[in-house]
């Protein structure tokens, strides 16, 4: 049981200084000092991956609702801090478990931002989202209130089709990331949820993508202007468009 859709999104990830990536886990004040950044092989020594999503959530729906009369269709922005734990589960087991953990995410939808919060205790926010119908190749993510630009992504496809996520051996690193559950919080008590992906379904392809932030929305996080490469052999981190159904199963305490 959990939500469930169709995920169609823009990623660009980011190589970003460990101490500002142990920042954005800091401004969680429950959650701090618990949190910590796990090893990678990802990003060179002293560096974090950070995936900025720029995605639209499909005819997404709770699992016991009606898909023909509860279904959405909305825009949801997020930055994604893979690897992370959590000292003290890690002590009471022994074995650290890679998590996600979600600093912002921005919606343009009602319903599934206060779904996030109260579900999951996920850090969701109204905004102004430009609408990616009228120009495909761009998405903008503004303040609700004050139409502030946060940040913003523009993208070029290249010709070739999307392809099965198992015939591009590039995107493995990537697909290990979005197989790592999402953190949340419950009160002061942390929990996760699986994320599932049907990848038999999945499919992606490489974009030339720019991502602007305009403002430090995140502690860590700074304004600035970022070019980034198609994902390909070449290129693991490079950006690109995946399309997948999935289900975000409800959160268990940990």
């Amino acid at each position: 049981m959990g939500f469930v859709g169709d995920w169609s999104t823009r990623i660009v990830t980011l190589a970003l200084p460990r101490p500002s990536v142990e920042r954005m886990l800091a401004r969680e004040p429950r959650l701090g000092r618990d949190l910590e950044l796990l090893p990678q092989g990802l990003t060179p020594e002293g560096s974090h991956p950070v995936l900025f999503s720029f995605g639209t959530l499909h005819r997404s729906r709770m699992s016991w609702s009606s898909a023909s009369s509860s279904s959405l269709t909305y825009e949801e922005m997020a930055v994604v801090v893979p690897f992370v734990a959590s000292r003290r589960r890690s002590a009471r087991t022994g074995t650290p478990l890679p998590w996600v953990y979600l600093p912002r995410l921005f919606l343009n939808a009602t319903v599934p931002t206060v779904g996030g919060w109260l579900y999951w205790g996920f850090n969701k926010v109204l905004a102004r989202i430009g609408d990616t119908q009228e120009d495909p190749g761009r998405y903008d993510v503004r303040s609700l209130v004050a139409g502030t630009p946060l940040l913003s992504l523009r993208w070029e496809a290249p010709a070739q089709p999307y392809q099965p996520v198992s015939e591009v051996p590039a995107f493995q690193a990537m697909q290990e990331i979005h197989e790592q559950s999402l953190l949340g919080t419950v009160g002061p008590l942390l929990t996760s949820a699986p994320w599932t992906k049907d990848w038999s379904q999945g499919t992606v392809r490489g974009l030339s993508a720019e991502l602007r932030i305009s403002a430090p929305f995140v502690p860590g996080l700074e304004p600035g202007h970022h070019t980034c490469a198609p994902l390909g052999p070449e290129h693991v981190l490079g950006a690109y468009q995946l399309r997948v159904p999935f289900v975000l199963s409800l959160p268990q305490l940990e």
